[in-house]
């Protein structure tokens, strides 16, 4: 990038360049990032996306302009699907609600079937991590931490998915059904409602948003979800006495 960044635009004033997840590139890739905008090439502009600015390298955030931008409302996401790109109104509905006001993965997901087929994998698995022992918990992390090795960026992507399911969980046990966000898993949802109790979700929420944290931090991911795995196991045994629900 930085040789090309070099090199004068085809046509226009300036070369733009859009780095996605900033906040997830290796040391390295940072570093020589660094060098480019301590010494930017001129008409050049670099756009640096990062969903969490707390763990993007302090020093590249003191050479950047911060823009905040901000998600459409999910009112604004529904029309724009329905109306703008005659989706549906039933999968307009179930976007719009899931995408977080994000247009761009809404369109993709509309378009790529493998987008929604990836989330149903990761809630799946979530639910093979509920119902099995120990040995299965450990199995699945194994797992997890083979992939983020390979994509940093997936595993933190399942993470909050996870954390998602468990927010509308709580949602209907709390008697607010309409606040659910993932509107196809409703059944699944309400399968579970009596297996746990709010404060039990809130805790292993945050245990989550925890886990979330450390591996944006490059924390070790094997020991990281292990750690997961037995806050999990915790909140199993409180409903022994129920049957597992596929």
């Amino acid at each position: 990038m930085e040789r090309i960044s070099y090199l004068a635009p085809y046509e226009g004033n300036y070369r733009v360049f859009i780095i996605d997840s900033v906040n997830s590139i290796a040391e390295p890739a940072a570093n020589a990032l660094l060098k480019t905008l301590e010494e930017p090439p001129p008409n050049v502009v670099f756009l640096l996306l990062a969903t969490n600015e707390a763990t993007v390298l302090p020093t590249i955030i003191s050479r950047c302009q911060k823009l905040e931008v901000k998600s459409l409302s999910e009112e604004d996401m529904l029309e724009l699907l329905r109306k703008s790109h005659a989706m549906e109104a039933a999968d307009a509905k179930l976007l719009a609600k899931i995408s977080n006001g994000r247009l761009g993965w809404a369109l993709e997901a509309a378009r790529n079937p493998a987008v929604l087929g990836d989330r149903q994998k990761a809630v799946d698995t979530l639910i093979k991590v509920i119902d099995g022992d120990l040995e299965e918990k450990f199995k699945v992390s194994q797992e997890l931490s083979s992939f983020h090795n390979r994509d940093r960026k997936k595993l933190p992507d399942t993470l909050r998915l996870w954390l998602s399911w468990w927010r509308d969980l709580l949602m209907i046990i709390e008697g607010n059904p309409d606040l659910v966000f993932n509107l196809d898993w409703g059944e699944l949802l309400k399968k579970r409602q009596s297996f746990f109790t709010s404060r039990e979700i809130a805790n292993h929420m945050q245990e989550l948003i925890e886990t979330i944290e450390y591996l944006n931090q490059n924390s070790n991911p094997r020991i990281t979800l292990d750690v997961l795995m037995l806050s999990l196991e915790g909140l199993s045994a409180t409903r022994s006495e129920y049957a597992p629900l596929r």
